[in-house]
């Protein structure tokens, strides 16, 4: 019995749908578009962690490796490890010394290499080439009035004053080195050491070479590089943002146009409604078949619109990432829990609607 109840209501919610068919088809378009576009939003939005993770991290350092212990560092070792799991690394000397009276911290680093490795920083000016030149952090630039084209001399305790060196750039890092001063040339004498690394394969390509790293004995910590990560979670909030804000402007829409669909529906068929409650049916069931056919239309459209989303992600996907995408089933839930709750909020819209038209004056005409 309950099988030919199930069967009879379906039979009469498509040929409902069928008979109106002008209605249907503009709300199905509507709910199909509102799937499409959620689809798309979310697959979007996945992708692009997954996609702007790998870019950002592929584009110059994304880890620096210190000495585990006070003991020094196999650097060597690390420089070998390293390049058999295809990272780059450039190896930084660090030591003290006295610019104006106050202590400041000095880097020396091969220029190609420190280039190839920091190529997101901000320089202005150019970068120091010769053991002559040296590059200022933003912030030491500003403490001793440093700029392109000036010279800085650099004291080391117990030594002689050393020949100035020329300023070629001001560099804008983000982070610690902005209060650094960046020769070209060597250190005689060197107070600690460490390496920045290009890593590829990010979190588990790290983890590798950690392992590796402990392994070989090369007393080195490795630690994703914090202005990398940070620039990173920037962007993908803003994406994440982004998607949002177009997601909730697309309901709202959807919701009215969907609702305005579902009106139209219940103002052309009020006579058969009101045939219905004529013929005994309660008004609770008419509500419920006007939710049943708005569900219907929610599922197709989840469907085709899900279809759809999908292939316009991946034309994105083409055109910013230059790679494929699979179909999300986190982007399928999120088609269907959309249209279903618009369709379900167009449908007891309606279904109030038709309630509170009195089936006498509907057989009327009136």
């Amino acid at each position: 019995m309950a099988a030919e109840r199930r069967g009879m209501l379906v039979t009469m919610v498509v040929r409902s749908l069928l008979n109106n068919a002008r209605i249907s088809a503009w709300a199905l378009l509507t709910l199909a578009t509102c799937a499409a576009l959620v689809t798309l939003f979310v697959t979007t939005s996945v992708e692009a962690g997954r996609r702007m993770s790998a870019e950002l991290r592929a584009v110059g350092a994304n880890a620096v490796a210190y000495a585990a212990t006070t003991k020094e560092a196999d650097w060597s070792a690390l420089a070998t490890v390293a390049g058999a799991h295809g990272s780059t690394v450039v190896q930084l000397a660090v030591r003290v010394g006295m610019v104006a009276g106050a202590p400041l911290a000095v880097v020396a680093a091969e220029p190609s290499a420190l280039q190839q490795l920091t190529p997101y920083w901000a320089v202005t000016g150019r970068r120091a080439a010769a053991a002559t030149e040296c590059m200022v952090g933003r912030r030491a630039a500003s403490k001793f009035a440093l700029e392109p084209g000036r010279s800085v001399a650099i004291d080391w305790p117990g030594r002689a004053p050393t020949t100035p060196l020329l300023v070629t750039g001001v560099i804008e890092t983000g982070d610690e080195d902005d209060d650094r001063i960046f020769i070209a040339g060597p250190l005689e004498t060197v107070d600690f050491r460490y390496a920045l690394l290009s890593v590829p394969g990010g979190d588990e390509g790290m983890g590798r070479l950690a392992q590796a790293l402990a392994a070989a004995g090369s007393n080195t910590e490795l630690a994703p590089l914090r202005q990398i990560l940070s620039g990173e979670k920037q962007v993908l909030e803003k994406v994440t943002l982004l998607c949002l804000v177009s997601l909730w402007t697309v309901l709202v829409l959807t919701a009215l146009g969907v609702s305005a669909s579902m009106l139209a529906r219940v103002v052309e068929r009020r006579k058969e409604l009101a045939l219905l409650q004529a013929l005994g049916a309660q008004r609770r069931s008419v509500v419920g078949f006007l939710l049943a056919e708005s569900s219907a239309l929610g599922l197709v459209a989840a469907l085709l619109g899900f279809g759809a989303g999908t292939g316009l992600a991946a034309l994105v996907s083409h055109q910013v990432f230059r790679s494929t995408v699979v179909p999300h089933g986190t982007a399928g839930l999120a088609a269907v829990a959309t249209t279903t709750l618009v369709t379900l909020l167009a449908g007891g819209i309606a279904g109030a609607r038709a309630m509170r038209s009195q089936p006498a004056a509907a057989l009327r005409g009136e």
